[in-house]
């Protein structure tokens, strides 16, 4: 059975600042100022957020599709799936938009969305907004939501990178996307991220970056041999050097 939504705005007060500050969204004259470190400015829930209200909120799915356009590879979407599984129990209209997102990213070869689409898959179809599905029968749908059995119209994702910041500019404006470019988009850049927040506690860690506490404190034994070794080597250079 399709699923008809009221046009209701009940995300934008406070989420479209986020989207602005953290996923770098051309949404208004707000400007991404310096990164936030705290769980609200996690780039995977923010995207998660942005979903969730694209139902109702008609600019979200076309500035979203073009953020996985020029920036999805650098999210962790093993965590994002995980994420959306816990999420769908209290807002399972995600799944619909979320479905297509992925859908979307492993069509451009980000492969790694795969894991996304078998996680919300099989729940989107009854979310799949009537008018659509009506519309994509008439006109044509887009040929790479085929394996999700959902239906959008051929070029209802409006692709804009000019509606995005670059790559450069968000990597200015947001320290965990910055580091993701540095280190890959995994467990490691995000503990770098935690770090850098002044967040060290294995237990803290965990709970920023979406872990088990023994890999956040496998990872953080890791990064404290390799300053620990690079001291040391600082040090002997120095006494040489002497």
């Amino acid at each position: 059975m399709l699923h008809k939504m009221k046009n209701q705005s009940l995300y934008r007060p406070k989420l479209w600042p986020t989207l602005s500050t953290v996923l770098g969204l051309r949404v208004s004259a707000v400007v991404p100022g310096p990164s936030l470190r705290s769980l609200g400015s996690d780039l995977e829930e923010t995207f998660l957020d942005g979903a969730a209200a694209a139902l109702t909120e008609p600019l979200l799915p076309s500035l979203l599709g073009t953020w996985v356009h020029v920036h999805g590879a650098r999210l962790r979407t093993e965590k994002l799936a995980l994420m959306a599984r816990k999420r769908l129990l209290d807002e399972p209209q995600l799944a619909f938009w979320l479905t297509v997102f992925a859908a979307y990213g492993v069509s451009l070869g980000q492969s790694k969305w795969r894991v996304v689409l078998k996680e919300v898959a099989k729940q989107a179809k009854a979310y799949q907004p009537e008018d659509m599905a009506l519309l994509a029968a008439a006109i044509g749908g887009e040929p790479w939501l085929a394996e999700t059995d959902l239906a959008l119209p051929r070029g209802a994702l409006r692709i804009r990178e000019g509606d995005v910041l670059s790559v450069g500019e968000l990597a200015s404006a947001n320290e965990q996307y910055r580091l993701r470019l540095l280190y890959g988009a995994d467990l490691r850049a995000d503990i770098h991220w935690a770090l850098h927040a002044k967040v060290t506690a294995p237990a803290q860690v965990k709970k920023l970056v979406f872990c088990s506490q023994s890999a956040a404190t496998a990872i953080l034994n890791d990064i404290a041999a390799a300053k620990a070794a690079l001291e040391a080597r600082s040090a002997l250079m120095g006494q040489k050097a002497g």
